[in-house]
């Protein structure tokens, strides 16, 4: 199967069985793949909301069978470089917004967002073109042991 990121929206109504049918039906054969930032949204927000034990040990069982990518150097540097053009052009986005952004470049994957002013801001030939000359070594990280099995 074929991985895609979840932006936060999209991981929280498919969590709920709640996705657009349209979204829905471009997920089927892909494996969803949530990011660092999107977990601690979640996390986040089951905080807010006052979530009992019930719904928390549900989120928890949700995220135990995805793989969730992690922050590191070149997420960092990838983010970095994408808030900065950003910034440059005029435009500065969310900060979770771009870490999401800076995930797909770095481990070159697509993602799934119903977010279609963020798509227009960003599309992915400028973020390339904002990474250009930078190496992307979490690629090759994101193949190890345990990276697909991650249980919490």
């Amino acid at each position: 199967m074929q991985p895609v990121i979840l932006d936060t929206d999209v991981a929280s109504l498919s969590h709920k069985d709640r996705l657009p049918d349209p979204l829905a039906t471009r997920l089927i054969g892909r494996r969803p793949i949530i990011t660092f930032i999107t977990l601690g949204e979640l996390a986040k927000w089951a905080e807010i909301r006052h979530w009992g034990t019930r719904s928390r040990q549900a989120l928890a069982d949700w995220i135990s069978g995805l793989v969730v990518l992690p922050g590191n150097d070149a997420v960092a540097v990838s983010w970095g470089r994408l808030s900065a053009a950003a910034t440059l052009r005029g435009r500065p986005r969310p900060v979770n917004e771009m870490w999401v952004a800076a995930c797909c470049l770095t481990y070159d994957l697509p993602l799934a967002t119903l977010n279609l002013k963020a798509r227009a801001a960003h599309p992915r030939r400028r973020l390339a073109r904002a990474l250009r000359g930078y190496a992307a070594p979490a690629r090759l990280a994101c193949r190890g042991p345990g990276w697909l099995n991650r249980t919490t």
